[in-house]
């Protein structure tokens, strides 16, 4: 399943920067919620893929992807920008 994040501002990745995106994206969230929750809800996601207007996020199932974009949409557009925007 995936997650869209909306992206109005994306930099264009090369292969070996998307990893480091990535990680700092996963960084980002880290140091705003708990670990439980880290560990819980964001350690399990996965880089899908990114474009001109959205992070693509693949996360375990329908509902773990539902879950997260009911409850922090907003943190993983924030965390978004900051880390793949350019």
């Amino acid at each position: 399943m995936d997650i869209s994040v909306d992206k109005s501002e994306v930099a264009t990745l090369s292969a070996t920067r998307a990893p480091a995106a990535w990680r700092a994206f996963l960084a980002q969230i880290r140091g705003k919620v708990s670990d439980q929750t880290f560990n819980t809800w964001f350690l399990p996601l996965q880089f899908g893929d990114v474009d001109e207007q959205r992070l693509l996020i693949d996360a375990p199932g329908d509902f773990f992807a539902e879950w997260i974009e009911e409850h922090f949409i907003a943190l993983l557009n924030e965390a978004a920008l900051g880390a793949f925007g350019s």
